[in-house]
């Protein structure tokens, strides 16, 4: 394994642990329009079959990347890879994810 694989393996794991839990939707929403945003048009067009057309590719990374919980650290691998850490840690920073209110659970009602 690289020292840069070494170095990122522990990038994301940091990146991954400061990402509150309930935050994780908007996370992966933001992540897929930064790595459609850098992709080149050939993967647009591979995942589409369009290269423009850049609005169904970030439905479908949301969409795979959504499937699991699993798919989190895929997420934040690829961003990295196609966008480059900086982009993606300035990116989430701008959602300011520790001010996003954990949403209220519903009441159970009771019998």
């Amino acid at each position: 394994m690289s020292k840069q694989k070494i170095i990122d393996s522990g990038l994301v794991k940091e990146t991954m642990d400061l990402i509150p839990e309930h935050t994780w939707p908007l996370v992966i929403d933001e992540i897929s329009v930064q790595i459609v945003k850098t992709m080149p048009a050939e993967y647009i067009e591979q995942l589409t079959g369009d290269r423009l057309n850049f609005k169904k590719a970030e439905e479908l990374l949301l969409n795979f990347y959504l499937q699991s919980k699993e798919k989190r650290e895929d997420a934040i691998c690829d961003s990295f890879g196609f966008a480059g850490a900086q982009t993606i840690l300035y990116a989430l920073d701008q959602l300011e994810l520790d001010k996003i209110p954990v949403p209220k659970q519903p009441q159970e009602a009771s019998s």
